[in-house]
């Protein structure tokens, strides 16, 4: 990312450049049903889910994420809008402390009892799977 452009400058810069034969193939080149990195490797693909996490701290914030089974999440990706509008990953050295874990229908956010910052605001997670 260049200076204090956002994320949506990516929309705009090509990640991936196409060619067939000599010429280049113009466009964006979209990945829509996953990506699969091999023969032998899975069908991989991406969700986003958010929501906001519950106002008391010490308390757990569920977010379906519509999967047909949690056994084929690979990771997830979580983190908190704080109120200096800053994305706050989990446990880092000064806080928010939050804990990640899913299920088969939920992706649960714990926020710790001493961390009263994260309470009440917004988080995403990103979370990878098989198809």
């Amino acid at each position: 990312m260049h200076g204090a452009a956002g994320w949506d400058s990516f929309n705009s810069v090509p990640m991936l450049s196409v060619q067939q034969g000599a010429a280049s193939i113009p466009g964006v080149l979209s990945a829509k049903g996953g990506v699969q990195l091999g023969e032998l490797s899975p069908v991989l693909k991406v969700k986003v889910v958010s929501g906001t996490l519950s106002a008391t701290a010490g308390d757990s914030t569920n977010a379906a994420h519509g999967l047909a089974s949690g056994a084929t999440i690979l990771a997830v990706l979580t983190a908190v809008n704080l109120s200096n509008g800053k994305w706050w990953m989990p446990n880092t050295v000064t806080g928010p402390y939050f804990h990640v874990l899913w299920d088969d229908t939920y992706v649960t956010v714990y926020t710790t009892s001493s961390s009263s910052t994260s309470a009440g605001r917004p988080f995403k997670t990103t979370i990878l799977y098989t198809a």
